[in-house]
């Protein structure tokens, strides 16, 4: 997955101190960049509350609506405590089933306990089996966390552990929050990132959403990669023992098979068909597993490296019984352990992936489409931990293909036809669905006087707790909200942030909903 064998994994597992003493010493001078850290310090992690399901009831126009689970609580945002001797940003909210959740991301002004830069997610916990399942980074080879910026170009790399840049809480509302870290990188040509991490109550898995801005170095100049994000969290609940299977989605699923542990020669199924782009790792023994999940389809953006000018859609369809013999590792689209699986079988290395050009060409090829990937590239992932069995990730990716086909329609508002929000830029990201922000995963509608009425057509698809994202909004708290003719409670019905700054409010449902149904914004 790279031109150079000694790169292309950014970190081979180290066989010795020279590599970690190389990390060390150009971590302690940290390139730097300016930073703007601002925040609201809210209070500490939230306690788990039980979680319940209510009766469905129907709604207007033949669709139903299951309300969600209860005892969901204010979204908390610690700004500037110290996680594991540095500097972070801890957010606290409830999940899709209200139960605690929390992740702390450390601020990328300076060198951090490591003797790295930050700007990547330190700590994350999440609830299962009625306990506090509590990540950190591994460490294995100066990999701290989760969420580095790595990418890739012809002979080298570069990575954020190294480079200092900026950080703000863009949004800390009563329930939803995002956060934004920037940096500078030269893959060959300077390159503006800008990644905002989003967390939401009722929504599990937090987004991880990228744009790298190459519009001030000459198109093509670049001809780099992405794989951000990227790292190593002990998502097998810190055991760190051997990996069980690897497995990732671009037009068809790929999963190795067997009893594990993952080796060179263990066999895999590349038969069924996929819609979703996802990757991820699990642990059987643990019950445990870690993945990336678009929040667009394959056919609306494709994600993904074709590493091997298509070498790899050969294997779609296909089976085989002896891995990277068989899929060689830089043929891989997505990163996962395959580079250090001749070493060892405990690597918990995860990252996305886009083909060289991805970043600063305007014309690229990958998996037989021509793409652009200048002046800017811009996708969004979400984060998804939590057990194998029954699988989060592959919950993750249903939830989004049940959005695939759904439309809304506003009779008093407009539905939003002029891109996403965030930090992404629009000519580089198409949009299947009018209305429909990827970055954020929302249903987007511009209010009319600070009121909507905005009707979300989901057909037979059930679409749990549905996200909308009111833009041109300056009024306060809505008086009224309701949804399918039900009037709906704030805080146990809905979910709402007022952000004055952005002109918005965001209203997540509490419910699974599904057929059609109007939200009434008043």
């Amino acid at each position: 997955m790279g031109a150079m064998p000694s790169r292309r994994s950014i970190s081979l597992v180290s066989r010795g101190l020279v590599l970690g003493v190389l990390f060390t010493a150009a971590c302690a001078s940290c390139g730097r960049n300016s930073a703007d850290g601002v925040g609201n310090a809210l209070g500490n992690a939230l306690e788990t509350q039980p979680a319940s399901r209510s009766p469905s009831d129907a709604g207007p126009g033949g669709g139903s609506v299951v309300p969600g689970a209860s005892g969901c609580q204010a979204l908390v945002v610690q700004a500037g405590a110290k996680v594991d001797g540095t500097s972070a940003d801890t957010f606290a909210w409830y999940d899709d089933q209200c139960l605690s959740r929390t992740a702390s991301l450390l601020r990328n002004d300076a060198a951090d306990a490591f003797q790295e830069c930050g700007g990547y997610l330190r700590v994350i916990s999440y609830q299962a089996a009625g306990k506090t399942r509590t990540l950190r980074g591994t460490g294995v080879d100066g990999w701290q966390g989760f969420g580095y910026i790595v990418s890739h170009f012809p002979g080298d790399a570069v990575w954020t552990r190294t480079v200092t840049g900026g950080y703000r809480t863009v949004l800390a509302g009563r329930h939803h929050a995002i956060h934004e870290f920037k940096w500078d990188i030269s893959p060959g040509g300077l390159v503006h990132v800008t990644v905002h991490w989003m967390f939401s109550t009722g929504r599990s898995h937090p987004l991880f959403a990228i744009t790298l801005d190459a519009s001030a170095t000459r198109d093509g100049t670049l001809q780099a990669d992405a794989r951000a994000p990227y790292g190593e969290l002990a998502w097998d609940n810190g055991a760190l023992g051997d990996v069980s299977g690897d497995g990732w989605g671009d037009t068809h699923k790929f999963t190795t098979t067997g009893n594990g542990p993952v080796t060179p020669t263990s066999s895999w199924d590349y038969t069924k068909t996929n819609t979703i782009p996802y990757a991820y790792e699990w642990s059987a023994s643990t019950d445990s597993e870690m993945g990336l999940v678009s929040t667009l389809s394959w056919a609306s953006r494709i994600a993904g490296g074709d590493y091997r000018a298509g070498r790899l859609t050969r294997k779609w369809g296909k089976t085989g019984t002896n891995l990277l013999t068989d899929i060689p590792n830089w043929e891989w689209p997505f990163q996962l352990n395959q580079y250090e699986l001749p070493f060892v079988t405990t690597s918990h290395r995860i990252g996305w992936g886009a083909t060289y050009g991805a970043v600063g060409s305007s014309s690229y090829k990958a998996f037989g489409q021509t793409l652009g990937g200048y002046p800017y590239q811009s996708y969004t992932v979400y984060v998804v931990l939590g057990t194998h069995a029954p699988s989060a990730v592959a919950a993750q990716v249903a939830a989004v293909e049940a959005t695939q086909g759904v439309s809304i329609a506003a009779t008093r508002g407009d539905v939003a036809i002029d891109g996403p929000g965030g930090p992404a830029r629009t000519d580089q990201v198409r949009f299947p669905q009018t209305g429909f922000d990827p970055v954020y995963a929302a249903w987007t509608v511009d209010a009319a006087s600070n009121a909507a009425t905005v009707t979300l057509h989901a057909g037979a698809a059930t679409i749990a707790n549905p996200m909308f994202e009111i833009r041109r909004y300056t009024g306060g708290a809505p008086a009224t909200v309701s949804y399918a003719g039900r009037a709906l409670v704030a805080d146990a019905d809905y979910f709402a942030t007022v952000d004055p700054a952005g002109h918005r409010l965001w209203i997540t449902l509490n419910q699974a909903v599904s057929g059609s149904g109007t939200l009434i914004i008043n």
